[in-house]
């Protein structure tokens, strides 16, 4: 609870995958809240029309923060031809192309990644489009093509929740072309540098080995994993600037999430046989 309002995790779906997200509920679009102590009922919290439909049909996004090992060590040894740069860019751009609801920046050595989502709401056109598994598969891709083109290892760090940024479009690009943006505010866009930050300090201090992944827990919980899987997987802290307390990050890297999510893909088809058994 804080002065302009009470930040909630609000909970998605449990149906298909175990997703929620923070968000927060400012005092202005607060009405009520009615409960029975005495019989441990939970509050009913009464809120505005105007904000509960937004929650629903705004964009959310999934980001993704990819960074190359040892990219500065090749600078400093002027290692990095013009033709090797542009072959890298050639291949981004091939990527891009190939996933059409993604959004790819590149800076420095850096790529930033952003993919829009929405929850939807019954009765209007808005569904529930969350897919954050594709961004292991965009990791997968990028790591072969920096292995190609440059002969180098990368990590990312994935964050999801809620964009503050208004609007639809995952990327603004001015009339004359030289101003870029992201269209990226909140909570989610920031906990990228904060867990890259303290993963970084993290490895410096030995506290835990450098992984492909680091993965913001919301995110994590949040993929198609089994739960005796996410349960054993070593967190680490870190301070988000946007957050009250502790947050935390899992380390991990793509073949062990992929074999993972195989594991509940096949599961969730025995499942379904089973069922269409029974109903026979």
């Amino acid at each position: 609870v804080s002065q302009n309002g009470i930040e909630l995790t609000w909970h998605l779906t449990f149906s298909t995958r175990f997703h929620g997200i923070k968000i927060v509920l400012p005092r202005s679009e607060f009405i009520d809240c009615i409960g029975c102590w005495d019989a441990s009922e939970r509050p009913r919290i009464f809120v505005t029309d105007k904000w509960l439909n937004h929650i629903h049909l705004r964009n959310y996004s999934v980001f993704g923060l990819v960074d190359a090992v040892g990219f500065k060590d090749r600078i400093k040894r002027n290692d990095l031809s013009q033709e090797l740069l542009l072959e890298l860019r050639s291949g981004v751009d091939d990527l891009a192309e190939h996933y059409p609801d993604l959004t790819i920046i590149s800076f420095g050595d850096s790529l930033l990644l952003k993919s829009n989502w929405t929850v939807g709401m019954f009765d209007s056109e808005v569904s529930y489009t969350y897919a954050p598994e594709q961004l292991l598969e965009v990791f997968r891709r990028l790591q072969e093509l920096y292995q190609r083109s440059l002969e180098m290892e990368i990590y990312a760090v994935f964050t999801q929740g809620a964009n503050e940024y208004f609007g639809s479009a995952p990327l603004h690009i001015s009339k004359s072309g030289r101003h870029i943006g992201m269209n990226c505010l909140g909570v989610p866009f920031e906990r990228l540098f904060a867990i890259d930050e303290a993963a970084r300090k993290a490895i410096r201090s030995k506290y835990h080995s450098p992984s492909q992944l680091y993965l913001d827990l919301e995110y994590f919980t949040s993929l198609r994993l089994p739960h005796e899987f996410q349960s054993r997987k070593e967190r680490a802290e870190y301070t988000s600037k946007m957050s009250d307390g502790a947050q935390h990050y899992v380390m991990s890297n793509v073949d062990e999430l992929d074999a993972a999510l195989e594991k509940q893909s096949q599961l969730h088809e025995r499942m379904l046989a089973e069922a269409k058994r029974d109903n026979r």
